[in-house]
């Protein structure tokens, strides 16, 4: 749908931006947006009515978390162009302090491009309205981000994401998602 379209493009840019700001080479800068925008892919394998439910039972809850296996089996199995997109899509919700998901049997450090676009993410996640709650102000989705440096985030990336976007504030604008009338 368009809401998942515009937050992958969302993460996408703050994951090409925040590449270059870390002094990645435009080639890494493109891989890294690339996987960025297909992060979520597994959310088109779930059964469409869970997403967008104000609450969930700790069964549609695994069903959920479940979408990076998905979109990771789905990249994997196309093509080796896709391999950096299918290895992002299987830890964007991975955490350094070991929660997270998927879990892994034995610990294991993420792939630097999961580090960026998980920060990415979760701040854009955080900033439309959802069924469960409403929009975050880009300062509050900041300072969750903040909040979370070293066990939620790679500390050293969300120290350079929050550098950067206070760096960019103002300078940004919101896209909203189009109505469209039928």
């Amino acid at each position: 749908d368009a809401a998942n379209a515009l937050h992958a493009i969302n993460v996408s840019l703050l994951a090409m931006t925040l590449g270059e700001s870390l002094g990645m080479a435009s080639h890494d800068v493109h891989a890294v947006g690339s996987a960025a925008l297909l992060h979520d892919v597994g959310i088109s394998g779930l059964p469409q009515e869970l997403l967008g439910k104000p609450a969930l039972s700790a069964d549609e809850r695994l069903v959920i978390e479940a979408h990076p296996e998905i979109g990771a089996r789905m990249l994997f199995a196309r093509s080796a162009v896709f391999d950096l997109a299918a290895i992002v899509c299987y830890e964007h919700h991975m955490r350094p302090d070991g929660t997270g998901f998927p879990r892994t049997r034995f610990p294991r450090e993420m792939h630097y491009a999961s580090k960026i676009v998980a920060v990415c993410d979760v701040y854009d996640a955080l900033r439309p309205p959802r069924a469960y709650r409403p929009a975050w102000t880009p300062q509050r989705a900041l300072e969750f981000v903040e909040e979370g440096t070293g066990t939620m985030f790679d500390a050293g990336i969300a120290r350079a994401f929050a550098a950067m976007m206070r760096r960019l504030e103002g300078q940004l604008m919101v896209a909203d998602v189009p109505t469209i009338a039928g």
